[in-house]
């Protein structure tokens, strides 16, 4: 089996578009997509069904051209690709010693409950803005926490990477990637997933400005505040979905 066996030729045809790249539509009548780079004589060629012989190897050609032209490792791109429709937030271990390749397996499982509670958290600030959630309970929530994905990690210390699909919980308007304009036009998954990125990134900044009780106490008094408390969170001091003693998150967005 293929390390690309979980792209499908939509995937990368719309990933395609997304980077710029300008299709041929009349190979379309010969059962393949055809591309052509907007700055050069490059084209990438690729079947539009999985069934044709050789399809596999075409589609991992298709990857590997399109990765040297855009610099990074075939596998990563390929990563990139099947993350393509989802929103991603990961969490990184800054760890002293980069020599360990390895953490305590309490500490590992740690991880995983604070990402569940700083996804529930973002999901129900968004449902109802406010500072206090005596519950993370709402239907919504849930869902969005069952749709989301438990990732490959990335390079780099230990990185905890969750996705979710961005229309997982909407209709979507479209196959296609589409530009989201405007944050009331985007479904729920985008508005919790930045929502979660704009938190995390308040509450570092507040930590390390020694300026932490000055942000909590501001959001109480705010009437639609980002940050939430959730006093059944076994993080410790959860703020807007927690940022966690444990560990220090390093949120990614996604495409």
């Amino acid at each position: 089996m293929s390390m690309y066996s979980d792209i499908t030729p939509t995937d990368l045809r719309d990933y395609m578009k997304f980077r710029g790249w300008l299709q041929v539509t009349e190979a379309l009548a010969d059962g393949g997509f055809l591309f052509n780079h907007p700055e050069s004589s490059r084209q990438i060629y690729f079947p539009v069904h999985r069934e044709v012989p050789g399809f596999e190897e075409a589609l991992q050609v298709a990857v590997e051209k399109l990765a040297a032209l855009e610099s990074v490792e075939p596998w990563l791109l390929g990563r990139h690709i099947e993350e393509s429709r989802d929103d991603t937030v990961s969490f990184r271990v800054m760890k002293n010693s980069m020599s360990e390749r390895s953490i305590p397996l309490a500490f590992a499982y740690s991880m995983l409950q604070g990402a569940e509670n700083l996804l529930l958290s973002a999901a129900h600030t968004i449902l109802k803005p406010q500072f206090f959630h005596p519950r993370l309970n709402r239907i919504e929530a849930k869902k969005f926490l069952e749709a989301s994905r438990f990732r490959h990690t990335e390079p780099g210390s230990f990185v905890l990477k969750i996705s979710c699909p961005l229309y997982a919980l909407d209709e979507p308007s479209g196959n296609q990637l589409q530009l989201i304009e405007g944050e009331n036009n985007a479904p729920f998954v985008r508005k919790a997933m930045a929502l979660l990125n704009k938190s995390i990134s308040s509450v570092i900044a507040a930590i390390e400005a020694d300026t932490l009780d000055a942000l909590v106490e501001n959001e109480k008094r705010s009437s639609s505040p980002s940050i939430s408390y959730n006093p059944e969170s076994r993080i410790k001091r959860t703020l807007f979905a927690g940022h966690s003693q444990i560990f220090q998150e390093q949120p990614v967005s996604g495409y």
